[in-house]
């Protein structure tokens, strides 16, 4: 009986274990990002498309939606980043998710004055071989301090 229990509690933990190892390398970024003294914030934007043989548009301000995108197709979407902050700040976009190689944006690690804002364009490319229906991916950017 000892021994069994014994095993039970030696699976757990290495249940456990590759389980905190598989988050660590699939959020290895985002992880560094929140340990960097630097940082100051990071906002993340909820992305998705949905790969459809017809185009389609969604208003919705809640994400950044792409609606419908045909594969070998382009959807853009914009945003407006602003600087909350009294000085000066480095935002740097990064993606994540199953459309992340798929999105690319017109602007990366900009630099913002006190309380700026600027606009930036998020272009989605489907690939010919996606298959039909809602992809998701996140955006998240990064609020650094400039020493």
């Amino acid at each position: 009986m000892r021994r069994s229990t014994l095993f039970v509690g030696l699976v757990i933990l290495l249940v456990i274990t590759s389980m905190v190892t598989a988050f660590y390398y699939t959020n290895k970024q985002l992880i560094s990002d929140y340990l960097d003294p630097a940082v100051i914030q990071v906002i993340t934007i909820p992305m998705n498309v949905k790969v459809s043989e017809h185009f389609g548009i969604n208003t919705d301000s809640d994400a950044l939606h792409f609606g419908k995108v045909p594969p070998t197709n382009e959807g853009i979407r914009g945003f407006t980043i602003n600087s909350t902050f009294n000085m000066s700040v480095q935002a740097e976009l990064w993606f994540s998710g199953k459309i992340a190689p798929w999105v690319s944006a017109s602007e990366n690690n900009i630099i913002l004055a006190p309380f700026e804002t600027k606009y930036i364009n998020i272009t989605v490319t489907v690939p010919a071989d996606a298959t039909t229906g809602t992809k998701k991916g996140t955006l998240h950017v990064v609020f650094r301090s400039i020493p």
